[in-house]
């Protein structure tokens, strides 16, 4: 009778520390344990190697899937994504013998941090591997509990899964546990990894970009990763955007950052610094900016793990590109955590990446599209016209403004004033046109400035600026006529000949009579 309540008790502490184990392990919601039999009898365990199958997948498609934390083959969900690269350390715990209830009470114990004298993670690597395309990686383990940590991530992923315990063999909970006594021998565990969404960068809608020496407004999307252990904070946070060739930080709009849409304050949360970098391969050199979270704002991002930083920042085109673009690196996050109170400090980011090449843009990296439009100056002879120089024209965003632009007004109504050159043309570069290659974008062209001899333009002009509407140095473009002044638009000149002599000889003759009436009357007055 004492046997058998002995034997009772342990499997009710073993069903209970399994399925603390199991949860902590398998990293889904664990299911309620019930000990078939004498499936899990401790004292029906044999001395064989088993293995420890690791299957790592991305957690979201596992989430409400119908699985079981038993140890068994699970079918992975519709969408499941296997996790390469996953690098898993195991270590053998000392002290703990499964063959007793006694070993897995002490195994609980382990779990709470509370071991027993003599019970310890070996710190000896038993083992160490990385799960390959399908997400797995296999260990041949003798009977024992061991700790597995995950000590390398998977590309895209930024928080470990949490260490756990594993015993081999574990116990088989399935409909006929009959086989090895009612242990499985070959276990099987699925610990999810959240992946950390990547940066997301793009031109914004309501970007005011015109042309060079206009502001390019980008915005920034990055996941706030979380830590290995919830209770991880940050030490460091920053993002890293390095410029492409040409430009700068805008002096005119400064950076907007949000955590969880919520506005952070500058100073206050974070800081901005823009820095030069140089691409070691090419010793080219561009501008990168860094915003970078003070204690306050760190504390921001604590209580927003995986949650979002939005950037909203504006650069200054100094230059295009050849090829009429102009990209922008995607940024990195880079990230320390604080050591936590048992000395572990959980993995982090902490190295900046790289800096790449300031001349070519990544597959990911988003481009802004410019364009060019020529004009040529012409007079208004059909059959013979000539090209006109010093023609200045107004490019403007409205017709509205276009129509009232004087060369009193240019800098606030025209964003580029271009002049007619020696050959009539007019080559209207670098303007905006948007964010995929087929883009294109109206302006307005008004002349402010005739050619010497002709008469100012009354003419708005709209253009829609397309990938191939004109090219630098072009031959030719399209006419904008000008007509010379012509006879009766000169003022009248003085009189001249007979007739003005004439009529000046009598008008001196009648101012001469006119004074000698006068000196006449005045003699006769003082008489």
């Amino acid at each position: 009778m004492s046997n058998t309540n002995t034997t009772k008790r342990a499997g009710i502490v073993l069903s209970l520390v399994l399925a603390i184990v199991v949860a902590f392990a398998m990293i889904v919601t664990p299911s309620a344990f019930a000990v078939k039999g004498d499936a899990g009898n401790p004292g029906n365990i044999v001395d064989k190697d088993g293995t420890l199958t690791i299957h790592k997948y991305a957690a979201p498609a596992w989430k409400g899937a119908a699985t079981n934390n038993d140890g068994s083959v699970q079918s992975a969900p519709t969408g499941a994504e296997a996790l390469a690269g996953a690098k898993f350390t195991v270590k053998k715990v000392t002290g703990i013998d499964l063959k007793t209830s006694a070993g897995w009470a002490e195994l609980e114990k382990l779990k709470n941090g509370t071991p027993s004298a003599g019970v310890a993670v070996d710190t000896a690597v038993l083992h160490e591997g990385t799960t390959v395309a399908s997400g797995e990686v296999s260990f041949t383990l003798p009977v024992g509990v061991y700790y597995v940590e995950e000590t390398e991530l998977p590309a895209g992923v930024t928080a470990a899964v949490d260490p756990f315990y594993v015993t081999v063999p574990f116990p088989n909970h399935t409909a006929a546990p009959t086989a090895d006594n009612g242990w499985l021998y070959d276990v099987h565990v699925y610990p999810k990894n959240v992946k950390t969404e990547k940066v997301k960068k793009a031109v914004a809608a309501d970007t005011p970009t015109v042309s060079t020496g206009s502001d390019i407004k980008w915005t920034v999307t990055a996941q706030i990763p979380q830590a290995v252990k919830a209770a991880a904070t940050f030490k460091k946070f920053e993002l890293v955007d390095f410029l492409a060739t040409g430009s700068v930080l805008s002096t005119e709009t400064a950076p907007v950052v949000k955590i969880d849409g919520v506005n952070a304050t500058v100073d206050t949360d974070y800081t901005v610094a823009e820095d030069d970098y140089t691409h070691a391969a090419t010793g080219k050199s561009a501008k990168k900016v860094t915003v970078t979270f003070t204690t306050a704002g760190l504390a921001k991002l604590d209580a927003a793990k995986g949650k979002n930083i939005t950037l909203e920042l504006s650069t200054t085109v100094n230059a295009v590109f050849d090829n009429n673009t102009v990209f922008n690196h995607i940024p990195s996050r880079v990230w320390e955590y604080n050591e936590l109170p048992d000395g572990e400090t959980p993995p982090g980011n902490p190295d900046l990446p790289t800096p790449p090449n300031p001349d070519e843009p990544d597959p990911e990296d988003p481009i802004a599209y410019f364009g060019d439009y020529n004009l040529k100056k012409v007079s208004v002879d059909k059959n013979d016209p000539k090209p006109l120089k010093g023609a200045v024209f107004c490019v403007a965003t409205t017709k509205a403004l276009a129509d009232a632009a004087t060369v009193a007004n240019k800098g606030d109504n025209c964003f580029k004033t271009v002049t007619s050159a020696a050959d009539g043309m007019v080559v209207i570069t670098d303007l905006y046109r948007g964010t995929t290659d087929a883009a294109q974008k109206t302006y307005y062209v008004r002349e402010i400035t005739a050619p010497a001899g002709f008469k100012l333009s009354g003419e708005t002009r709209e253009i829609a600026v397309t990938k191939t509407t004109g090219a630098k140095n072009a031959a030719d473009g399209e006419p904008f006529v000008n007509e010379p002044f012509t006879e009766t638009d000169v003022p009248e000149l003085p009189l001249t000949g007979a007739s003005g002599k004439l009529l000046m000889t009598l008008a001196g003759a009648t101012i001469l009579l006119f004074a000698a009436g006068t000196v006449m009357v005045t003699r006769r007055r003082k008489a």
